[in-house]
């Protein structure tokens, strides 16, 4: 269904970096909120008024320049990838979206993160934003909801299933299929909750490892239990790889970044067994026996369209303000929330 959006202003609200610090806390406590020209969408477009903005561990470090090699931004610029809302205006040639029409996006790193990107770079934490058409998904989820997805939910996707993705090496990714053994480093991120649900709904069998810390009245380790993990390891009190020593698991997805753990997968993995981390950025590489691949999501409709439909539970910590992107962006660094935190901007009822 469409939803009426009224004329586009010429100014609007946004959030902006105007320098790089040495560490993602400066960067974040000198951002502003500034009124800014509203964008206007180029060929292949579209304008989106934003109604939710979530926040990811991507748009912190990018901020303290931990990205350069594969995504570099140029100051000031506005930071926040995912946005959902209504289309407020389109751009020469697009087809398949119409103004009014409710739609959820991740603007996309790779995609924007770059020399003469074609928008952004980034630009979700606005009243307006810009995204590609081709990466835009419609949706008939509640806005504050959709806005979960698109980041997480495509790299979680690509990670397991490839899509559209590709590793830096430029190989596939994950081949998930019925029956075969996951495991998830880091089950209680975002991003494991999507994968364990993700595999449980392909028939694959899945562990995870999470920490018995409560969230509400239940522990993490109970919650990835819950949500589909056969084997749930508390890795403050186990090492994965001794409990599931030779146990020839097929993937291990990586979540949570620790240098520590790739050494440790050929006590898991079986031969030609896949590591793929989504968190993992510092450059080790595959051995004669197992595949270490990492990769940035590659935003697309096709990949998020999937996503949208496998029913998913939209894990929200918590919805803040417009004027709280830096609290928000802070929770999100130190690990102080379980699921995301959501950002409303124009967020009335649409």
């Amino acid at each position: 269904g469409g939803s009426t959006v009224g004329p586009v202003p010429e100014k609007m609200q946004a959030w902006r970096v105007h320098k790089q610090c040495d560490s993602a806390d400066e960067t974040i406590s000198n951002m502003k909120i500034e009124e800014v020209d509203v964008p206007k969408p180029q060929n292949g477009q579209v304008l989106i008024k934003v109604h939710f903005a979530a926040v990811n561990h991507f748009d912190w470090k990018l901020m303290k320049g931990g990205l350069k090699e594969t995504c570099s931004v140029s100051c000031p610029y506005t930071p926040g990838f995912d946005v959902s809302g209504v289309i407020a205006k389109l751009g020469p040639g697009v087809k398949g979206l119409k103004v009014g029409d409710r739609v959820c996006v991740s603007i996309g790193a790779l995609e924007t993160c770059k020399q003469d990107t074609p928008i952004g770079p980034a630009g979700g934490f606005a009243q307006y934003a810009i995204a590609l058409a081709e990466t835009v998904s419609k949706t008939g989820l509640a806005l504050e909801k959709a806005v979960v997805f698109p980041m997480v939910g495509l790299a979680t996707y690509q990670a397991l299933f490839t899509g559209r993705g590709k590793s830096f090496q430029d190989e596939e990714l994950g081949k998930l299929k019925r029956g075969n053994k996951l495991l998830v480093l880091g089950g209680s991120t975002l991003a494991g909750m999507f994968a364990i649900q993700m595999a449980k709904s392909r028939s694959v069998k899945v562990a995870a490892t999470a920490s018995t810390k409560k969230v509400g009245n239940v522990t993490k380790l109970n919650h990835v239990k819950r949500l589909g993990a056969k084997v749930a390891i508390d890795y403050t009190a186990q090492d994965w790889s001794e409990a599931l020593a030779g146990q020839n698991y097929d993937m291990i997805l990586d979540c949570s970044g620790v240098v520590e753990d790739w050494p440790k997968a050929n006590k898991v993995l079986k031969k030609g067994g896949q590591y793929v981390s989504i968190a993992n950025f510092t450059g080790p590489v595959s051995t004669q026996d197992h595949n270490f691949k990492v990769f940035i999501n590659k935003s697309n409709k096709e990949d998020l369209n999937k996503v949208l439909k496998m029913g998913l539970t939209p894990h929200t910590h918590q919805i803040l303000g417009f004027e709280q992107v830096k609290d928000a962006l802070l929770a999100c660094m130190y690990n102080e929330c379980n699921g995301k935190m959501v950002i409303r901007v124009a967020g009335g009822k649409v």
